[in-house]
């Protein structure tokens, strides 16, 4: 149905959790701290719309950050003041656009990759300074992830198995589509996947394919 393109990133994540509190290295030996002086100040939804340059400049990945941006998806924007934005979906992708700075990233590392959080924080980047930081970091894992973008649609469709149709997602039938890619990955309730995406569903199974 759709044609996609992809592209190597970095994704790092915390392989334990925490509390939001950290270790500092003083006068070589390790003293328990707490973060003061917050660099990011996570910004109300009325001022996502000054954000655009920054979700359109992602360039690991657009989409998330424009779906975040535009109100189109569920997440949180995060701004240093400075010309840096952290941008966290519902789904716990996040990324950092802009002029990153060691602190911004020292701050994500704190708060969000080793901390407790409300959901999970998954940093996908394409910057080697980002990666490169956070290499050999404790309590961290920076592996590869591929992320695939929407290209168009399919001059010849494919054929379905068995007969099945094709349907469209609507509010009769989301409630029984099941799986681990479904609207709820991306959209915190129902109504607002309806608003603002659709999708479609192989009729007599619960694999959906649906688009942002």
């Amino acid at each position: 149905m759709f044609r996609c393109d992809y592209k190597e990133n970095v994704r790092i994540y915390g392989t334990e959790k925490c509390y939001t509190s950290y270790w500092v290295k003083q006068e070589g030996r390790m003293d328990y701290k707490t973060m003061k002086n917050m660099v990011l100040r996570k910004i109300d939804r009325s001022e996502y719309i000054e954000d655009l340059k920054y979700a359109r400049g992602c360039t690991a990945n657009r989409v998330y950050p424009v779906s975040i941006a535009t109100g189109t998806q569920d997440g949180d924007i995060y701004f240093d003041g400075k010309g840096c934005v952290l941008f966290w979906h519902y789904c716990g992708f996040a990324y950092i656009s802009g002029d990153v700075s060691e602190d911004v990233l020292e701050e994500v590392y704190h708060n969000f990759l080793v901390s407790d959080t409300e959901r999970r924080f998954l940093l996908i980047t394409d910057s080697k300074f980002v990666s490169d930081y956070y290499s050999g970091m404790d309590l961290l894992r920076v592996d590869k992830r591929i992320e695939y973008t929407h290209s168009g649609i399919l001059e010849k469709q494919p054929e379905l198995d068995g007969g099945f149709v094709i349907e469209r997602i609507t509010s009769d039938n989301i409630r029984v589509i099941q799986g681990r890619i479904t609207p709820s990955f991306s959209w915190n309730d129902s109504d607002m996947f309806l608003r603002n995406g659709f999708g479609f569903k192989p009729i007599g199974i619960n694999t959906v394919i649906h688009k942002k």
